[in-house]
């Protein structure tokens, strides 16, 4: 694991746990100005959220999405020779 992965895998991890933090806040708080704070602020943590998981998503698989092109084969059939 390189240096620079391992920072990603890390600020995935900050951003993640962050994002949900946010967007469980407005639940979990007791206070309704803090709650009304929090709810007003919970579009961002989705964003967070999201983030998070695309970086951590590219920790574990760098080359994204990408399909493996398989090699094109394909048998000719032999021409029959006139007799």
């Amino acid at each position: 694991m390189t240096k620079p992965d391992k920072a990603m895998l890390v600020k995935g991890i900050i951003y993640a746990v962050l994002g949900l933090a946010w967007v469980a806040a407005p639940y979990v708080l007791p206070s309704g100005v803090l709650r009304s704070i929090a709810s007003s602020v919970s579009l961002v943590g989705w964003f967070v959220l999201a983030l998070g998981c695309m970086l951590i998503f590219r920790y574990i698989k760098p080359d994204g999405l990408k399909r493996r092109k398989k090699p094109l084969t394909y048998s000719v059939p032999k021409q029959k020779t006139p007799p």
